[in-house]
């Protein structure tokens, strides 16, 4: 995203995650560089009542490539999922699924595009 944009990765990923469009269809993708390794939050708040909360949580790239999740964290409604590597020019999807105490499954999905420094 450049300089210019309104849009921060941690906005784009919260409205990614509840439907909303963006006019400028590349505002919907998050950067990565090929050296980085970076945290991304996905906030399911939204998703989970307050008497709620995430037991479980898993991050997976859904595409073949270098692009790697190295962990993922949970704090209370948020999960942060830490990424590293990837192609130069390529644009992976990565889908997290969370599961609640009170039984509720969610998946949410965004997408990083791999740039050269």
């Amino acid at each position: 995203m450049s300089a210019a944009s309104n849009y921060t990765e941690a906005n784009v990923i919260n409205a990614l995650l509840r439907g909303v469009t963006f006019p400028v269809p590349s505002a919907t993708y998050v950067s990565l560089h090929t050296g980085d390794q970076l945290d991304y939050d996905v906030n399911f708040g939204q998703w989970i009542e307050v008497d709620d909360t995430i037991t479980s949580a898993t991050a997976i790239v859904q595409d073949i490539g270098t692009l790697a999740v190295e962990s993922v964290q949970v704090a209370e409604q948020v999960v942060k999922v830490w990424i590293t590597g990837g192609d130069t020019g390529e644009t992976y999807s990565i889908l997290v699924t969370v599961a609640t105490a009170n039984g509720r499954v969610k998946e949410a999905e965004f997408k990083i595009r791999v740039r050269d420094c």
